[in-house]
């Protein structure tokens, strides 16, 4: 688990499949100081944050669910 702060918004011509409908953010991952470390990187947004927002990112490994599992809004 990584924190980020969101830089805005990805804008892609062709999604992969399954993402359609998903907003892609750029953000800039962050150390435990909150500094900025590494390069920026693109996350799938499914909170709705915006820029300047604080967030959590997941690896891949991480993210790996099977399709009984599903992502609800309250």
């Amino acid at each position: 688990m990584l924190f980020g702060r969101v830089h805005g918004t990805a804008v892609c011509t062709v999604k992969a499949a399954g993402l359609e409908g998903i907003k892609l953010l750029i953000v800039q991952p962050l150390n435990r100081n909150l500094e900025p470390t590494g390069s920026l990187q693109v996350a799938a947004d499914v909170v709705q944050a915006g820029a300047g927002d604080l967030c959590v990112m997941v690896d891949r490994q991480s993210t790996r669910l099977n399709s009984s599992h599903r992502i609800r809004s309250r």
